[in-house]
């Protein structure tokens, strides 16, 4: 199996770095290429933040709770397919832009990147439902004891170390979906620490540049509940038809933004990957 393309990116990505190392030079090379990134990624960022948009938007309109639920469900396996794509997209223009090539186009690719992402968004669609069914368990006990809700962050940061590998694995080593997550968990004990840090890193920082980012919505979803139990109490509402449609485009182009925290994650997933493999060559190599 081959991790890399060429010595230039064997030199450059096929190194051991420190998980302080991978988070700057994640951010680094996003910083650096943003050019590249944005040109390579804009359509799937434009198309997240429209389903996104969209989901919001029907979500309100649902008239009942299977109506809402089944927006939910279909919205997320949409977003979680363009999810697994923005990912394969933005390994292939990160080793592009390690070895000078031209940039992955995709819309002359998209059918073979729909292909190769498929085990990426099995794996996906696995610790989603991993993760909520732990987090309905959780909410259903939480009566009874309050502090399985601190169990499940703990269980849910476990957790992200063997699918964060596996994921990268998977993207870069096209490899199958139970596969590559065998590889994450044969490998999830001697890169615990460094792989949790690269996680809890890119979530805090991701999770507070989509809030800063969404926080105009955030603030219309505010002002549409109240003006909701203002209408359920009696009264009308004040609010000008104009203003769901400025909540729609803003959902539509803030979320389009935020996806930049999403191709930070990727890029220091793969910075993770590279390691974790070059680590373990080096080990083979003194055994023999």
């Amino acid at each position: 199996m081959k991790y890399y393309t060429s010595a230039s990116d064997a030199l450059r990505l096929n190194q051991s770095r420190s998980y302080r190392q991978v988070i700057s030079d994640a951010l680094n090379l996003c910083t650096t290429h943003v050019v590249a990134f944005f040109k390579g990624l804009w359509s799937l960022s434009f198309g997240i933040g429209l389903v996104i948009a969209m989901v919001l938007l029907l979500m309100r309109l649902s008239a009942t709770q299977v109506q809402l639920l089944s927006t939910i469900v279909v919205g997320a396996l949409i977003l979680l397919l363009l999810a697994a794509v923005y990912i394969a997209v933005t390994a292939d223009l990160l080793r592009a832009q390690v070895d000078g090539l031209v940039s992955p186009s995709l819309k002359r690719h998209l059918k073979a990147y729909l292909k190769r992402s498929f085990s990426v968004y099995l794996l996906l669609v696995i610790q989603t439902v991993v993760l909520v069914g732990l987090g309905l368990l959780t909410f259903k006990y939480s009566d009874a004891h309050i502090y399985l809700w601190l169990a499940y962050a703990l269980v849910v940061l476990m957790l992200s170390v063997p699918f964060s590998l596996s994921l990268a694995h998977s993207c870069l080593i096209h490899s199958s979906a139970l596969k590559s997550l065998a590889w994450g968990f044969k490998r999830m004990n001697q890169n615990f620490g460094s792989t949790l840090f690269v996680n809890f890193a890119t979530g805090v920082l991701g999770v507070i540049f989509v809030v800063l980012c969404c926080l105009p919505v955030l603030v219309l979803n505010i002002v549409f509940a109240a003006s909701d139990l203002a209408v359920a109490l009696g009264d009308t509402t004040d609010l000008p038809s104009a203003i769901y449609v400025l909540h729609f485009v803003l959902s539509m182009v803030l979320s389009a933004v935020s996806t930049i925290s999403l191709a930070v994650y990727s890029v220091a997933i793969i910075l993770q990957h590279y390691s974790v493999v070059h680590r373990q060559t080096e080990s083979s190599r003194r055994l023999q």
